[in-house]
């Protein structure tokens, strides 16, 4: 705290010293002596020792004085006072080393007192972790941060305080000096929270009394593009100061003949004509233009037969696009008169709004309407638009929303872009702001209304959401509208921990101290077995213990053999059959005791009471890109000087009678060398019993003697009576009728030996029992922890984050720490974490019902859908190519193809119906009527079909990152996510989601601008809903997805380069790229200082040991074996086809591109993540095809509506188009 406010009051004296005084040498001397004695007194090993405060205020302050001395600040500038920081840090290194050691300072210790560098590595870390320990454990503290760096910013870049602070004057150089050592200090100090806000107190006071002595602008006033528009600021209504008032003034009268009105037209074909007829007789009025905005019936048919010109619309754009294209069509017009194509004959008393404009009495005369009673709405959005108007301009209107109005020419040409219905309110507003004067009038007319039925309120609904996104940049300027985004963003990326946080299981650590731990495996363990009386024991102890799923699985199939494996090597292997033998040292293997053979193959001498002579072969085969290896536990317990046994029996008769050895539970707790301290795997375990399997079974007594023994030598104990191995082997020799009375009597036989281990135990021994292999019709093993260290009645993990779940490989580190061992780097599990409150056996059950309902149904819920995909988008190719289409035939293809954007989230939102998952084929009709209904909803909300799919792309979007940033709950168990039983991801985005995501996102960036008539705000917003996905993919506590930040970032980077109209040089490419790794080394960075346990795999990825480089290969070998064997490859080649054939044939892409600029970078963008992400994945082919599903629908729609054509002016019969209304149609186009 001291030092915070020395380095604050430094930088306010030095600054002030440079700024007050004449003479800029003398007061920079000055001022360098005060930060000489300042960096003494915080530094000198005789006073401050503050390693910290040197590291910060040295470079800081020379990097001030370098500024105050009007010389520019690069980077080889920042490179030299970091080095000068270094020389004063070394003096004061240099001085300590000259000292006593018993009289140094901690600067002294910190950097002297340690050969290997531990100390100063541990106290780096130490500091490091405080820091972060504050923003973790206060909320509040997040806001210091947050707050000082969105004023670095503002100060960096802002306007407004670059007029508060003109760059290069000393104040602003102060201010920027001031956050940059809080930052600095943040970094570098254990207290950093602290320092920053205490070296910000400076600034507020500071940049206020500066704004009130250099600013004499008041933000928001008329003109101006900072601030919030208040009605002080307006101008008046009526007055005629500025240039546009006096222009448009100039003439008293307008001259007959130069008043145009302005009819648009949508489906109205039942009034226009009597509209048409009511204009055509008003007095001063040549020329009625109705403007048929994309109409499906005869609006233009009706208009062209009452008499008027139509200007015929190629799409639908809305009121505001409507009369746009009216007002370039017309460019002698002197006036305008707009009237709704629904008054019909009313439309004869259009001249009293008229008259205020022939006689110069106002440039704009707004009709007010008789009141609609209850005819209308309720005046919600009636209200909302008189505040958004009165707000902005300080006008109070009685009728915002009337569309009879008459208006000068110069007004309507000089209106900014208008949504569609809010055309009447950014007229009104951008009318009083240029100075003209605004009149309204009663005129007794009526038009259609809605009423109060569900398509009034919700055409009311659409209005209103135009008329907002018109009042939005009227009532905002740019700067803070984008600022606005900024802090959108910010809150959803702070918000985000907060909420995924929330979503983690509250659990405690296993407690070290367990002076035995004893592991007992039993294969086709089920949930139901605890449960049906079999086993009362195991029943007895889930109850007083933690219980909870675990997931089994191996490389490859799961079995005994290689799930015990997997315990021992703390990651998934593989191991077949013959790796099961285990044998005492005397026996005889190929012809020689068991020790000769192991020492044989494995080069070390067997010392072990039990050995596995095929030790060699198991490590050597137990796969590609394996980190930890078969023996890990055992070695690593081996090494801390602990001992290890087995006692386990699955042998098995042959047909001649001799026992065929088997106990592969040995694998759980050999070493590398294949060697198992202590225990027992003899016949001396069984016992003769006919009615069993073979006509053997597990000794009681027998067991629970060597389990005793076993225990009283050694820290770790596997245990494996047997009896479930002998009963899977025997069962096929079994009626069916017997088949499940032997399972219960082998369950039965297991659970009484359990039942004699827990009682012989001691209370500091921890008891594991765990399934090994999943029951009948089952995907997970249950596993109960009795004893030692045990706290709670849930069990969870950090290889999960799950409540209720753990893998397989978490019990080796589980069982170190139980021991008071660290694990292994190399092992990819976690310990075992426990929850208060204990699951019930029902709810456990729920889960596994979903999990294995999702599991029958997953294959041919996508072979379905990618089936009927491919089919679909082949028929409309050949339709298009043909150019064989209807209406009729275009209406459906979009909609099958918004129902096919659509089922990808189906997929997810199907989760929210468990139920379902137990319904067969009718979980495939659940989710194409969720994808059928949100087409239809779309398109029901939506005016047109890009419209249409830019909604769906919105829902996809949302969906999908409001799930990640509230735990995923959605993916887990999907059709379109991650699911236990595969055990490929537990948390963040998952291959499918994060190819549904960039898909969405890409889609939903390029519609926004495409269907923006502001296209740099679109950009921003574009630009906003980017980061917002790539916060959602990588930032560890949300997607944690490396190949998803290499892939997303560099596609969102391209696109947003085409959508502002750049090209994609190679320097704009490098430049994307190092944004990519940016972004990843910030992932890194946060996952650096988090302890190891609680890493994602994105920090086990790049911070762990050695996984690096066999994660690659293992990603490559997936991502070759899925481009051969996926269904999905098939979703490339179809799709990929139909956009191939579609854009690529003849000028197709140039014809249909052209000018849809935004359009264009969407297909790029969408490309690019395709490509990027196949290459950056493991399950590339399942992204990319993913990612087809939302390019192909874009293709779709637009080669469906075709190139952009202009309006159409037509005549109405025996009547000549006026030629100059002839001339640069290209002008009026739509966006």
């Amino acid at each position: 705290a001291a030092f915070a406010l020395l380095g604050g009051a430094t930088v306010a004296v030095c600054t002030a010293l440079v700024a007050r005084s004449k003479d800029r040498n003398l007061a920079l001397w000055c001022g360098g002596a005060v930060a000489v004695v300042v960096v003494v007194a915080d530094g000198a090993p005789w006073m401050g020792t503050d390693v910290g405060g040197i590291l910060t205020l040295v470079p800081v302050l020379c990097l001030m004085f370098w500024a105050l001395s009007g010389r520019r600040v690069r980077w080889h500038t920042i490179g030299l006072a970091v080095l000068a920081a270094a020389v004063v840090l070394g003096i004061a290194v240099g001085v300590e080393s000259l000292r006593d050691p018993g009289q140094r300072t901690h600067i002294g210790r910190f950097f002297l007192e340690s050969a290997d560098g531990t100390t100063v590595q541990d106290t780096f870390r130490r500091k490091w972790d405080a820091n972060t320990a504050v923003l973790r454990s206060s909320p509040l503290a997040w806001a210091v941060p947050i707050i000082a760096g969105a004023g670095f910013v503002a100060v960096a870049s802002g306007r407004f305080f670059r007029r508060v602070l003109p760059l290069q004057s000393p104040e602003r150089t102060g201010v920027t000096s001031t956050l940059a050592m809080g930052f600095v200090g943040w970094i570098l100090n254990d207290s950093g929270v602290v320092v920053l806000a205490l070296a910000s107190v400076f600034l507020g006071p500071y940049i206020l009394l500066l704004a009130q002595a250099r600013t004499q602008q008041t933000p928001g006033a008329s003109g101006s593009q900072d601030g919030l528009l208040s009605p002080d600021d307006a101008v008046p209504p009526g007055s005629v100061t500025t240039a546009m008032s006096a222009d448009v003034t100039e003439e008293s009268a307008l001259p007959v003949g130069a008043v145009v009105a302005i009819v648009p037209a949508k489906d109205r074909a039942d009034s226009v004509g009597a509209t048409v007829r009511g204009l055509l007789g008003l007095d001063g009025l040549e020329r009625v233009l109705v403007v048929d905005d994309g109409s499906s019936d005869d609006t233009a048919e009706e208009a062209l037969k009452a008499g008027a010109e139509v200007l015929k619309l190629p799409e639908n754009l809305g009121k505001g696009g409507a009369v746009a294209a009216a007002v370039a069509a017309t460019p002698d017009a002197e006036a305008y008169l707009l009237i709704d194509a629904d008054v019909g004959e009313y439309a004869t008393e259009a001249g009293t709004l008229l008259a205020p404009l022939l006689e110069d009495r106002a440039d704009l005369v707004i009709g007010v309407l008789p009141s609609p009673g209850s005819k209308g709405g309720f005046g919600n959005v009636r209200r909302f638009s008189r505040w958004g108007v009165r707000r902005a301009c300080g006008l109070d209107t009685r009728a915002p929303l009337s569309g009879q109005r008459a208006v000068r020419a110069e007004l309507l040409r000089g209106l900014e872009s208008s949504n569609r219905f809010g055309l009447e309110v950014a007229m009104t507003i951008d009318s009083v702001r240029s100075g003209a004067r605004v009149l309204e009038v009663d005129v007794p007319m009526e038009h259609r209304h809605t009423g109060r039925s569900v398509s009034g309120f919700s055409h009311r609904g659409a209005q209103g959401l135009d008329i907002a996104r018109s009042l939005w940049p009227r009532l905002l300027s740019p700067r803070t509208r984008r600022t606005g985004v900024a802090l959108l963003v910010l809150a959803f990326v702070v918000g985000s921990y907060f909420t995924a946080s929330a979503a983690r299981p509250d659990s405690v650590a296993l407690v070290p101290g367990a002076s035995r731990v004893v592991l007992v495996g039993i294969p086709d363990l089920a949930l139901a077995d605890l449960s049906g009386g079999a086993m009362p024991n195991l029943a007895e102890m889930a109850g007083r213990g933690a219980l909870g799923w675990a997931t089994p699985r191996t490389r490859g199939a799961v079995n005994q053999v290689s799930v015990y494996a997997s315990i021992g090597a703390g990651d998934r292997v593989r191991a077949g059959s013959q790796a099961s033998l285990a044998v005492g040292p005397d026996e005889l293997v190929e012809g020689d005791p068991a020790s000769v053979v192991v020492s044989r193959r494995a080069g070390a001498v067997g010392d072990g009471n039990v050995l596995l002579p095929a030790i060699a072969s198991v490590i050597d085969n137990a796969g590609t890109g394996v980190d930890s290896l078969p023996g890990a536990l055992g070695t690593v317990l081996g090494e801390a000087g602990m001992k290890t046994a087995v006692v386990a029996n699955s042998n098995r008769l042959t047909e001649d009678g001799e026992q065929d050895l088997s106990a592969p539970a040995a694998l759980a707790v050999v070493d590398r060398q294949g060697s198992i301290d202590l225990g027992a795997v003899g016949t001396e375990l069984l016992r003769t019993a006919p009615s069993s399997p073979f006509g053997i079974e597990a000794d009681p007594e027998a067991f629970a003697a060597a389990v005793a023994e076993a225990v009283m030598g050694a820290e770790l104990t596997v245990v494996d009576p047997g009896e479930m191995d002998r009963y899977l082997a025997y069962r096929s020799h079994l009626v069916d009728d017997l088949r499940e009375a032997a399972r219960l009597d082998a369950l039965t036989r297991t659970d009484a030996i359990i039942g004699s281990i827990r009682d012989s135990l001691s209370d500091d021994t921890l008891l594991i029992v765990t399934g090994v292999t999943p029951g009948p019709g089952g995907k997970l093993v249950p596993i109960v922890l009795n004893g030692r260290g045990v706290s709670g009645g849930g069990i969870t993990s950090a290889s999960t984050r799950r409540p209720d779940l753990v893998t397989i490989t978490d019990l080796a580190p589980t069982i170190l720490q139980s021991l008071g061992l660290r694990a292994p780097d190399s092992m990819i599990g976690r310990p075992v974490g426990f929850t208060a409150d204990r699951p019930s056996l029902e709810s456990l059950q729920r889960q596994e019902d979903v999990i294995s309902g999702r599991d029958d149904v997953y294959g041919d819920l996508h072979r379905t859908f990618i089936t009927f995909t491919i089919g679909f988008y082949a028929v409309a190719a050949f339709v298009l190519l043909r150019r064989r289409t209807t209406p009729t035939i275009e209406r459906v293809m979009g909609v099958v193809a918004l129902t096919t954007a659509t089922w990808p989230i189906s997929g997810f939102l199907a989760r929210l119906v468990p139920a379902s998952y137990s319904w067969g084929w009718g979980s495939h009709l659940v989710v194409w009527v969720l994808s059928a209904a949100i087409a239809w909803l779309a398109l029901r909300v939506s005016r047109r079909p890009l419209d249409a799919l830019l909604l769906v792309a919105v829902i996809t979007a949302s969906v999908t990152v409001l799930d990640v940033a509230t735990g995923a709950h959605l993916q887990v168990s999907s059709y379109l996510g991650y699911t236990p039983s595969v055990a490929a991801r537990f948390i963040g985005l998952g291959n499918l989601a994060f190819g549904i995501l960039a898909g969405s996102v890409l889609l939903t960036c390029a519609l926004v601008v495409a269907r923006s008539d502001r296209p740099r705000d679109a950009w921003w917003v574009a630009a906003g809903i980017g980061v917002v996905a790539v916060v959602a993919d990588g930032a560890p506590w949300l997607g944690a997805d490396v190949g998803g930040v290499l892939s997303l970032v560099p596609a969102l980077g391209v696109m947003l380069l085409l959508l502002a109209g750049r090209r994609v040089t190679w320097k704009m490419a490098g430049g994307i790229i190092l944004a990519s790794l940016v972004v990843l080394g910030l992932s890194i960075g946060w996952e650096s200082s988090r302890p190891a346990d609680e890493r994602t795999h994105i920090g086990r990825f790049f911070l762990g040991d050695g996984g690096f480089a066999t994660t690659i290969g293992r990603k490559w070998d997936v991502n070759v074996h899925l481009l051969t064997n996926s269904r999905w490859s098939w979703l490339i080649v179809g799709l990929g086809g139909f956009v191939v054939a579609i854009l690529a044939f003849g000028d197709r892409w140039k014809r249909l591109l052209a000018r849809r600029r935004a359009e264009s970078a969407g297909v790029v963008g969408l490309v690019v993540v395709a490509v990027l992400g196949w290459a950056t994945n493991d399950s590339g082919p399942l992204i990319a095809g993913i990612v087809l599903v939302y390019l192909a629908p874009l293709v779709l729609l637009i080669a469906v509506h075709g190139p952009v054509e202009d309006p159409v002016l037509l005549a109405p019969a025996a009547t000549d188009v006026p030629d100059d209304a002839r001339t640069d149609m290209s002008a009026v186009s739509g966006p």
